[in-house]
């Protein structure tokens, strides 16, 4: 059963006021109206993006002596130079308007990707650059660069556009989420432990999300009535504050270091152990294990509903101490109207 809020009516309980996490000490991380509904960041969130920052460096410092120098590449049948150190966005804003228009209408592209010469194609975010990906795939030569939007004339090519963008907000959830439950963070006998988060293959994405009593041995129930129209409140929260959706390439240590408090994650690495490259996304704080691709801000999402949960067992992990066999997690889906009228 579908259910509909007013959002218009929607308040978050004052005991999450009275937090002891809540304060606008950290409104580095975010501005305007946001810092109102934030709690102050739990301890291992801000060691999270500690890490993030520090890998980041690394990355740049990496690459930053690497020249190359300009390329053409085919865009709609046009070929192009281009520079590799400017992002695709910057690339799209560009491009002749005529060719715009040919691709999107209304010129409002969400994500892009590369051809190489043996046809493989890779999605990418727009705020990603052509030089980064060179170096991270041994300078294979590219061929060409699609750009993706809802209006694409081709069905397949919208099809990408709109995984992507509920993709997206599926991380949107997962930060409210966390936000919403901040006390449970650094908890000594609560967790909350984020599962996976994709698109669905129609009508929009779920989360899953286990929120563990460990002293109790016992999952707290999210509820359709007193938690969601919290969470859709800090959802539209985040994307009025148009976060970045940024990506980095982790070594197998590194990613084991930055999911630490999460053992859900920290499988998921370990079946890519013998892997060279692992990714994860950043999306205003929040930080997620992901192959992306995504949209590259929040703002591009117009219209949400979180309209259903349903409970989901899955195998039991040993970092969780539990005497059952299996863990009930709490999986929470969307119908999205990816319409682009305004919220």
């Amino acid at each position: 059963m579908k259910v509909l809020f007013n959002l218009k009516r929607l308040k978050l309980p004052q005991s999450f006021y009275r937090s002891h996490w809540y304060s606008t000490s950290w409104q580095q991380y975010f501005k305007g109206p946001i810092k109102d509904i934030i709690p102050k960041l739990p301890l291992s969130y801000q060691t999270r993006l500690l890490l993030w920052k520090q890998y980041e460096r690394k990355r740049k410092n990496d690459i930053k002596d690497i020249n190359i120098t300009g390329y053409d590449i085919n865009i709609d049948s046009n070929v192009i130079n281009i520079d590799v150190n400017e992002s695709f966005i910057k690339i799209w804003q560009n491009l002749d308007n005529n060719i715009k228009n040919n691709i999107s209408p209304s010129q409002q592209v969400l994500l892009c990707s590369l051809i190489d010469d043996n046809d493989n194609e890779t999605l990418l975010n727009m705020n990603e650059n052509l030089k980064d990906y060179l170096i991270n795939h041994n300078n294979i030569n590219i061929k060409e660069l699609k750009f993706y939007a809802l209006d694409n004339k081709k069905e397949n090519d919208q099809y990408q556009a709109k995984q992507a963008l509920w993709h997206s907000t599926s991380h949107i959830l997962a930060q409210a989420i966390e936000l919403y439950y901040a006390d449970l963070i650094d908890s000594e006998n609560k967790q909350l432990i984020l599962g996976n988060g994709p698109a669905l293959k129609e009508d929009g994405f779920f989360y899953d999300v286990l929120l563990w009593d460990s002293k109790l041995k016992k999952n707290h129930t999210i509820s359709l009535d007193k938690d969601i129209p919290s969470i859709i409140k800090i959802m539209k929260k985040i994307i009025q504050q148009k976060q970045t959706f940024t990506k980095i390439t982790l070594t197998y240590d590194e990613a084991k270091q930055l999911f630490y408090k999460n053992p859900y994650k920290l499988a998921i690495i370990e079946k890519y152990k013998d892997n060279s490259i692992l990714t994860a996304y950043k999306c205003g704080y929040f930080i997620d294990l992901c192959r992306g691709p995504h949209i590259y801000n929040t703002k591009l999402i117009k219209v949400l509903d979180l309209y259903k949960l349903s409970s989901v067992v899955i195998e039991n992990n040993d970092n969780i101490n539990d005497d059952n066999n299996n863990n009930i997690i709490s999986s929470i889906e969307d119908k999205e109207n990816n319409t682009f009228s305004q919220m």
